[in-house]
């Protein structure tokens, strides 16, 4: 059992839909003590096959306990009809955890909606979201793109989880359950790095009022990445692990904050310069501008371990236009990239370096210079071009990087 110190703060997991459910129906079986899950569904039968205790039928008077069949409208019908129900659910909640497979009808017609609620209501609110695979087509890729944008207008910080990203590292015999996994797995890691910031004390302490001023800017894109190494060179391992957390290779997320919050747990032989070191490394290369805050947690039953997570959010301001007027600067241009759905392209090498020698060999390259270069639904438009790289292609793609969990 992951125990938590108690504290006054009231944490919600809030599950959406059918995803919502499952990786909600992963976390109960982990026993985080003290955490309150909720799942809602149109979906009866979803909710038939929970073994969460607090689920909710929702839209009977839409769907009558059947499924949206993929509408968001009828999504946000359902949101409208059922807001008592939902307030309810989210009322005197300072962080709610919103747990979401974003393409499908209830959750990219709902959540946002509930989201807006929830800020309204005071909490601050942080988003999990599966991205659809490539292969359930454009209609979904746009349901879950327009969500997105939706969500980041509310939401304190929204984490993307591209299922095809996240089964690169999966094995082709891998069976349906594992792939299904491998999302849980990553949304149980954040969870717990979370309740860790603002439960756990140590050292140096991150409290709940720090997190919300971190986050307080609506709009603006998140960094989330988390890191974890065991053994001799334990820190440079873990910073090694969290270079290929793959949270950190999703277009739609950034590796730039203007506020960078890292939370560090490590063994009873942590030092001080292990953490100046850690701290350092992260400030420069995630490019924290106006300040970075550190928390740091010593686990005296551990030896030769550290775990680390970072945070932050890129500022949703308005890039500064240059001294030529009506002219926006090559810099501005890559600070306002294009929101895009992930799709298979050929791939090119490129290095995400930590200040440290990462082992190449446990990287995979899917280049065939043979064909030509596949784009996908930009195949019938002009290149975006620069410095020689197509921008229409998502950018961890482009760096060609497969990642090893």
């Amino acid at each position: 059992m992951v125990n938590f110190a108690p504290l006054n703060t009231n944490i919600k997991v809030l599950g959406i839909g059918g995803a919502g459910g499952n990786i909600l129906g992963f976390l109960s079986q982990s026993n985080i003590n003290g955490l309150k899950l909720s799942y809602i569904d149109s979906d009866a039968n979803n909710l038939a096959a929970s073994t969460l205790s607090d689920k909710h039928l929702i839209g009977k008077n839409v769907t009558r306990g059947l499924s949206t069949g993929g509408n968001p409208d009828i999504g946000r019908k359902i949101a409208q009809e059922d807001m008592p129900l939902l307030r309810k659910l989210i009322e005197g909640v300072d962080l709610l955890i919103v747990v979401v497979g974003l393409g499908g009808g209830l959750s990219s017609g709902l959540a946002p909606l509930l989201v807006k609620e929830a800020k309204r209501q005071g909490s601050l609110v942080f988003c999990f979201a599966c991205l659809p695979f490539t292969l359930e087509g454009k209609q979904k890729h746009e349901a879950a793109n327009n969500a997105l944008l939706e969500l980041r207008v509310e939401s304190g910080a929204v984490i993307l989880l591209p299922n095809d990203l996240l089964l690169q590292e999966l094995e082709p015999t891998a069976t349906v359950l594992e792939a299904f996994q491998a999302a849980s797995q990553w949304v149980l890691r954040g969870v717990k790095a979370l309740l860790s910031v603002i439960r756990q004390t140590g050292m140096i302490n991150i409290d709940f009022a720090t997190l919300k001023n971190v986050f307080a800017e609506p709009g603006g894109k998140t960094l989330y990445g988390l890191g974890q190494g065991e053994g001799e060179n334990f820190l440079q391992k873990a910073l090694d692990d969290l270079s290929l957390c793959p949270m950190l290779f999703v277009p739609q997320q950034t590796r730039q904050a203007e506020r960078l919050l890292v939370n560090i747990i490590g063994g009873k032989n942590l030092t001080l310069g292990d953490i100046n070191k850690a701290l350092a490394t992260l400030a420069g290369k995630f490019c924290s501008k106006e300040s970075t805050i550190i928390g740091a947690v010593i686990d005296p039953n551990k030896k030769d371990y550290v775990d680390i997570c970072v945070m932050g959010k890129a500022s949703a301001r308005a890039p500064k236009k240059s001294a030529t007027k009506g002219v926006i600067s090559r810099d501005d241009k890559k600070s306002t990239p294009k929101e895009l759905p992930v799709y298979p392209y050929p791939l090119q090498q490129q290095e995400l370096n930590l200040e440290s020698e990462v082992d190449y060999s446990e990287l995979s390259f899917l280049i065939d210079h043979n064909k030509p270069e596949n784009r996908g639904l930009f195949d019938e438009t002009e290149q975006n071009l620069f410095n020689g790289e197509d921008l229409d292609v998502p950018t961890y793609l482009r760096r060609g990087i497969k990642i090893r969990l």
